[in-house]
């Protein structure tokens, strides 16, 4: 049994202060802030992660189940966006 909905969730920091964030089921308003985030000027940090909903595991309770990591290079995050948006 799967209860899917993927939740993209993007935390942008500079300088360790968190300047823009974004959560939402919409991989179009995402994109957007993404694209925005390739746009940046200095040194940023992000955090990304990609929720793809809950499921049952062996002992019938719901886990969810994600990807997640920090970045700082525009082709990383390129490249790990590719990688958990695979179907």
């Amino acid at each position: 049994m799967t209860r899917e909905r993927r939740n993209y969730m993007l935390k942008v920091f500079i300088d360790e202060k968190e300047v823009d964030s974004v959560r939402t089921h919409s991989m179009r308003i995402f994109l957007k802030h993404l694209r925005s985030l390739i746009s940046r000027k200095g040194r940023w940090r992000c955090y990304l992660r990609v929720s793809y909903g809950k499921k049952q595991d062996h002992t019938v309770k719901w886990q969810s189940f994600y990807n997640d990591g920090w970045y700082e290079e525009i082709g990383e995050l390129k490249n790990v966006w590719t990688a958990f948006t695979e179907q």
